[in-house]
């Protein structure tokens, strides 16, 4: 992606942010909505890998999702044991499930789409 795309896109999202502030100011303090995990999203806080093994990331956007990754992971690990997995949410209940759920995997928030929180 050439840079001054990337620059272009990441001025898109950002004023779209910037527009969806004070709602997201709202919600969080009325509901507490979208507070948990806001920073890990927006600068892409990811556990870093260790090793240079295969891996695949797995995206459960809430509660359903992240139950519905055990049969998944099963499958995946006879498949390709020697492969690690990661798994990422959305949403806080989400997280916080997987979390649970999931020790031995690195759980986190889903990165948003700028180009310094995902490469």
């Amino acid at each position: 992606m050439s840079h001054l795309f990337a620059w272009l896109l990441n001025a898109l999202y950002l004023s779209a942010i910037l527009l969806a502030l004070p709602w997201l100011f709202w919600s969080a303090w009325r509901h507490g909505k979208y507070r948990e995990g806001f920073a890990a999203k927006f600068w892409g806080q990811v556990p870093l890998r260790l090793g240079d093994r295969p891996c695949v990331w797995l995206h459960a956007v809430s509660v359903g999702e992240v139950n519905l990754l055990s049969t998944l992971l099963d499958e995946f690990r006879q498949c390709r044991p020697d492969w690690e997995t990661a798994i990422s949410t959305t949403t806080k209940t989400g997280y916080e499930l997987a979390l649970k759920k999931y020790p031995d995997q690195r759980v986190f928030y889903c990165p948003l789409d700028f180009s310094w929180a995902s490469r």
